[in-house]
C-alpha cells in the first residue's frame, strides 16, 4: 500500500528486554534504528527520506531475532 510517510510497526512480547528495531534497504545501509522498552507495542517512524522499494526490518530482543520484509510505495 502506498504510504503517506509514516510507518506503522506493531509488536508483541512477554520479555523486559529492551527492543532493537532495524531497517536495512536493498543494499545492506542502515536506514533507521531505534531502541525502546518492552512497554510499547506500536512504534511509528518517519519513511520520508526513504525511496520506493524492499526493506528489511528486524526487531532483536534479548536472544530472539524476528526478520520482516517491507516494501514501501511512494
Amino acid at each position: 500500500n502506498p504510504t503517506n510517510g509514516i510507518v506503522n510497526l506493531e509488536y508483541h512480547s512477554n520479555s523486559d528486554d529492551p527492543i532493537d528495531i532495524l531497517v536495512y534497504n536493498q543494499m545492506g545501509q542502515l536506514m533507521y534504528q531505534n531502541k525502546t522498552e518492552n512497554s510499547k507495542s506500536r512504534l511509528d517512524f518517519s519513511s520520508i527520506n526513504f525511496n520506493s522499494g524492499v526493506y528489511t526490518v528486524i526487531v532483536r530482543q534479548g536472544d530472539s531475532i524476528n526478520k520482516e520484509r517491507l516494501v514501501l510505495t511512494k
